[in-house]
């Protein structure tokens, strides 16, 4: 029997954690953003609208249905929910916007609609070429040995919607907020431990510099629709990819 070369385990085991994944997300995706723009294509002159997509390589995008008095409502709602998108707000030619479930599921009873704005129902994959070279972690400080020697693995602390196996990263480096900001932001000041005969808080944070160039084929990210500049991953990271930046003294907030 032919022995297995580096490069066919290599390969067995890629293909073992993308099946993994498809179990572990029960097969409910939303379309990638070309393949949605293609589906929508496709149908614009027979339901009668037009569409863009509004996004930025740093957020997740919107696609916006524009209407016309003869739009096929039903048809369109449909082919949404198809590609795995949904309606976020409707807005009428008054500029009234809708968006409360019982008026998303009776558009049709809306008059002079003139826009959709929909969202990606599931988790968008972000395409290689797309990713920052350097992503970001905050993690407590007393985290960081263990984070050291076996590296980044997925758990659901500190983030701002509670998704379990996640793993947040930032791209600070376009970020509007402060890495401060951040952390106050992420865990809970109320949670903080204070010392009263110091009148400090004890608590210090880490700054980890993550160097996306060497992930693993197999890695995948995810934008975070919670926060611009985010994204998260249900990936290990290797402690060999991660670099200490710097750590963060809360005293100083």
């Amino acid at each position: 029997m032919k022995a297995w070369s580096i490069e066919d385990c290599r390969a067995l085991r890629i293909a073992e954690l993308k099946h993994h994944r498809e179990l572990y997300e029960g097969l409910i995706h939303t379309y990638s953003v070309k393949a949605t723009r293609s589906a929508l294509g496709y149908h614009a002159n027979e339901f009668d609208y037009k569409y863009r997509v509004l996004s930025q390589e740093n957020s997740s995008p919107y696609i916006q249905i524009l209407l016309n008095k003869s739009s096929d409502i039903d048809e369109i709602v449909k082919l949404l929910n198809t590609c795995g998108w949904y309606i976020a707000d409707a807005v009428d030619i008054k500029l009234t916007h809708f968006h409360t479930k019982k008026e998303i599921d009776n558009l049709t009873s809306i008059k002079n609609l003139n826009y959709l704005m929909c969202r990606a129902r599931f988790d968008i994959e972000i395409e290689e070429k797309f990713w920052p070279n350097y992503l970001y972690h905050i993690s407590p400080l007393k985290n960081w040995k263990s984070i050291e020697e076996k590296g980044l693995i997925p758990k659901s602390e500190g983030k701002l919607i509670a998704h379990n196996d996640h793993i947040y990263l930032y791209d600070i480096n376009n970020s509007e907020m402060s890495i401060e900001e951040l952390v106050l932001l992420l865990h809970d000041k109320n949670k903080f431990i204070y010392d009263k005969y110091t009148a400090k808080f004890k608590d210090k944070y880490v700054l980890l510099k993550i160097n996306m160039i060497l992930q693993p084929d197999y890695f995948q990210l995810f934008y975070d629709p919670d926060l611009i500049y985010s994204y998260f991953t249900l990936d290990n990271i290797s402690s060999g990819s991660i670099h200490l930046e710097r750590i963060i003294n809360i005293n100083s907030i």
